[in-house]
């Protein structure tokens, strides 16, 4: 690691690497480094994506690299929601073709090959401290390597730490929060033959998720709310998890017919919590928030991976323009496009949420659906439950 680089990006996601390699694309000549806080390899959540991923994965070259690395079609979803049929969704008429299922292992990698082969600096266990400003001359970055403590000068940040926006909230950045929700993901063993379809289902505690992926393997996940995690842990995590994925119409049904054994192992679901939120500035002199930093989504609304690489690939021509790049200036301000964004996945998720209407005495729905009528724009403020993130 060098002690000044051109641009640092602090979080190595797909986000902060599409960043990278937008960069590098237009300044092919400058000194990059992503710096990530986890460790490579790990597996993330973030399996599925639409049709549309390869609209970006193209801008940055990588149409063939990622055809050629054994990701699966995917035909569309079967859900349970909003009624007692199972309802189907599927692609079979989309003009870019189907859906995808990611091997995220896999893909995460060739994200970071492409920006080391760019000729961006990628470190791993590398997490982001505190900075300090240095007036007309970037900032200066306190990074955790490994354990040792690193100073690193730049002028021009990149926040892509996800919904903590670590970087943007060390600048005294406050966050509006309209929703928080918790995903309890477990992957596990297929030994049987199960469909690539997406399998969605409401329960009156929340939905559940699974997707069979290309390493043998299906990943399963339920999403509750504050009060729906307490009972689970009440209860016991395991075994409520358990209990609950038993009782489903769709998903129990079908991973069993499959052969997959919600038993398999002792460890409990990973927790991740879910936020529907928006930085309050995204961008400022020297710095930016990308993907899930500058506005995270429920995933819902089923944008994930497509939504961190577009958002890197315009985020890189940002950047750039600020290396000194000469390139057109963007049609609006970047804040701009963030809060249209945001303001479209909050029309769509209360449209999903609302479609749901079999518990209306059900506190998560009740819920789900007023949060997300108040935080649709133009509704009213009064008793909405949005909250500030500020430390």
């Amino acid at each position: 690691m060098r002690t000044r680089y051109d641009a640092v990006i602090l979080g190595g996601g797909p986000a902060g690497l599409a960043t990278a390699l937008s960069l590098k694309n237009h300044c092919p000549d400058i000194a990059v480094l992503v710096a990530e806080a986890g460790v490579a390899g790990r597996q993330r959540i973030g399996e599925s994506a639409p049709p549309d991923l390869l609209l970006p994965l193209g801008q940055l070259g990588l149409t063939a690299r990622f055809r050629a690395d054994g990701h699966a079609p995917c035909p569309g979803s079967a859900s349970l929601w909003g009624g007692d049929r199972v309802g189907h969704n599927d692609f079979l008429y989309n003009p870019m073709g189907p859906a995808w299922r990611l091997d995220r292992r896999r893909f995460d990698a060739m994200l970071v090959a492409a920006a080391e082969t760019a000729g961006v600096t990628v470190v791993f266990d590398a997490a982001f401290r505190r900075v300090e400003v240095m007036p007309d001359l970037g900032h200066r970055l306190m990074l955790d390597v490994a354990g040792t403590t690193r100073a690193v000068e730049t002028r021009q940040v990149v926040d892509a730490t996800g919904p903590e926006a670590r970087f943007a909230r060390a600048l005294g950045v406050e966050r509006r929060v309209d929703d928080t929700l918790y995903a309890l993901a477990a992957f596990l063993p297929l030994p049987g033959i199960l469909t690539w379809q997406t399998l969605l289902e409401a329960t009156p505690d929340g939905w559940w998720y699974a997707a069979r992926l290309p390493d043998e393997q299906v990943v399963v996940m339920m999403v509750t709310d504050q009060a729906g995690l307490r009972r689970l842990r009440d209860d016991g995590t395991l075994p409520s998890w358990r209990r609950g994925l038993a009782a489903t119409a769709l998903i129990g049904p079908r991973l069993a017919a499959a052969g997959v054994d919600p038993g398999a192992g002792d460890a409990e679901p990973a927790l991740l919590p879910i936020q529907s939120s928006l930085l309050a500035r995204v961008d400022g002199p020297g710095w930016l928030a990308v993907g899930d930093a500058a506005a995270s989504y429920d995933p819902v609304a089923a944008q994930g991976v497509y939504k961190a690489l577009v958002d890197g690939v315009a985020a890189g021509r940002d950047v750039a323009r600020g290396c000194g790049a000469a390139l057109p200036p963007p049609p609006r301000p970047r804040a701009a496009l963030v809060a249209e964004r945001y303001a479209d996945y909050c029309l769509n998720r209360a449209y999903l949420y609302g479609l749901e209407t079999r518990w209306p005495d059900a506190l998560f729905w009740r819920e789900r659906q007023r949060r997300a009528a108040l935080a649709r724009p133009g509704a009213s403020s009064d008793g909405a439950p949005t909250r500030v993130m500020t430390d």
